[in-house]
């Protein structure tokens, strides 16, 4: 009956369980970085452009090398502010965040903006995905170029 109501779990089902955990925000946040790299790029462009229609071509040249990066910043720090109902729960709070920082302390600060940024750009991400890209295919990117019966 003990086993039953409190079951015996061995290390390599707890280190399976953990990997599971990380690996899901991390995959995520790879995903979300390069979903908000494109929408940066986008509004650097459409501020360029923006500038460039209203004849500030002075203007443009002095912010062109700095437009992106100001606005990759701008949205990796709007990434941290948001809080949800997982980075607000006690249990992540009191056990997943301080033994993911103890146990990896390099992978915690990305697996910690994966969590916060997914539920603050999702929506926005998957617009850039579906209307700018067009559902743009990463896995094969040359099927536009060959055809999709050409590919596997």
């Amino acid at each position: 009956m003990s086993g039953f109501f409190a079951p015996q779990i061995t290390p390599e089902q707890l280190s399976a369980a953990y990997r599971k955990t990380v690996m899901t925000p991390v995959v995520l946040g790879a995903s979300l970085l390069f979903g908000l790299l494109n929408l940066c790029q986008f509004f650097a462009g459409l501020i360029a452009l923006v500038l460039t229609m209203l004849r500030q071509d002075a203007l443009l040249q002095r912010c062109k090398f700095w437009l992106l990066p100001a606005m990759i910043a701008l949205c990796m720090g709007l990434s941290w502010w948001p809080g949800n109902v997982w980075t607000t729960s006690p249990a992540y709070q009191l056990v997943a965040s301080p033994a993911l920082w103890a146990d990896k302390p390099y992978l915690a600060p990305f697996v910690e903006w994966s969590v916060r940024a997914e539920p603050a750009w999702a929506d926005s991400v998957a617009w850039v995905h579906s209307a700018l890209l067009q559902d743009f295919e990463f896995k094969v990117p040359f099927r536009s170029i060959f055809g999709p019966d050409t590919l596997p």
